[in-house]
């Protein structure tokens, strides 16, 4: 059994309220094949990743409560720690014993939880994707749970030089097909992740 706290229904229905009108008076959200959201988990949700809003926004359309993959350096800043716990973070450490976080990620796919993870495993500085880490692969192989791909375009351009709440502009989201993974390796798995969500960018 995981130890990760569950989302805090509270803490997430005030997001969502707050979400409502980022994103429908602020910001203009566009989302194709909303058919594909999951209704119910486990599912594994991967998407490209430019902004540290991409985790916000992901969680506000989804119907479903989310688990966030969170660097552990996130949580040095106690104030910061208590939010990222309400919201369901699970902590990995890129650096000392990463393969511990990833087992705790695959242990909460089998008990059920849903989780959004961003398989680049950091934010892209160029707005062009990044290789997946083998990570990726690693959770989906041992998970056997569904794979939801995504791609979220907008938030890039808003992050330079902090002025994101200072520009409102148009996001769009794609979402893709539930995608079911074969026993291959981990590094084809990895691949496969990221074509999948370059297949939803948009021209």
């Amino acid at each position: 059994m995981t130890t990760i706290k569950k989302p805090d229904k509270i803490f997430i229905f005030s997001a969502k309220i707050f979400g409502f009108f980022l994103f429908n008076f602020y910001y203009k959200i566009h989302i194709k094949n909303k058919q594909n959201i999951p209704l119910k988990g486990p599912v594994l949700i991967v998407a490209n990743h430019t902004s540290f809003f991409d985790s916000i926004i992901i969680g506000y359309i989804n119907y479903i409560p989310l688990y966030y993959i969170a660097k552990e350096e996130l949580f040095k800043n106690k104030i910061f720690a208590f939010i990222l716990r309400l919201c369901g973070a699970v902590p990995i450490s890129r650096f000392k014993n990463p393969s511990a976080g990833l087992i705790k990620t695959v242990n909460l796919l089998k008990e059920g939880g849903s989780i959004l993870f961003f398989p680049e495993g950091t934010r892209s500085v160029d707005n062009k994707l990044l290789p997946a880490k083998l990570g990726t692969g690693f959770i989906i192989y041992h998970s056997k749970v569904p794979v939801i791909p995504v791609f979220i375009k907008g938030f890039y351009d808003l992050n330079k030089k902090w002025t994101v709440f200072l520009r409102p502009k148009s996001i769009y989201i794609n979402v893709g097909k539930p995608i079911f993974f074969d026993s291959i390796p981990y590094e084809e798995i990895a691949s496969k992740v990221m074509e999948a969500i370059k297949n939803l960018s948009f021209s």
